[in-house]
């Protein structure tokens, strides 16, 4: 994760790197059993992808994982609106709407 700091120091916060590698942190932890950490890297990871255009299938696949954790800490009603949330941006890309 150290080389996580220095990349948002070198790119930015909100590059496409830096939000992948996050993605990919998150998942490692999730086999790890470090569940709280998985979820503040993919709740970051969200956050930025959700500002860039080119990021709309990382932001689906973010709350896929977001959906997956809330649904393993018993936040049922959360993981459900997660996953309505991912139907829809799926439904928006098939049909070329702009996601909401």
């Amino acid at each position: 994760e150290k080389a996580l700091d220095s990349r948002i120091k070198l790119l930015g916060e909100d590059s496409v790197e830096v939000i992948a590698t996050r993605y990919q942190l998150a998942n490692t932890h999730v086999h790890l059993d470090s569940f709280d950490v998985a979820l503040d890297l993919l709740d970051k990871a969200r956050a930025s992808a959700s500002k860039r255009a080119d990021c709309t299938s990382l932001v689906s696949s973010c709350d896929f994982g977001l959906a997956l954790l809330h649904a393993r800490q018993g936040k049922l009603a959360s993981a459900r609106d997660l996953l309505a949330k991912v139907a829809q941006q799926k439904r928006s890309l098939r049909e070329g709407l702009p996601d909401l």
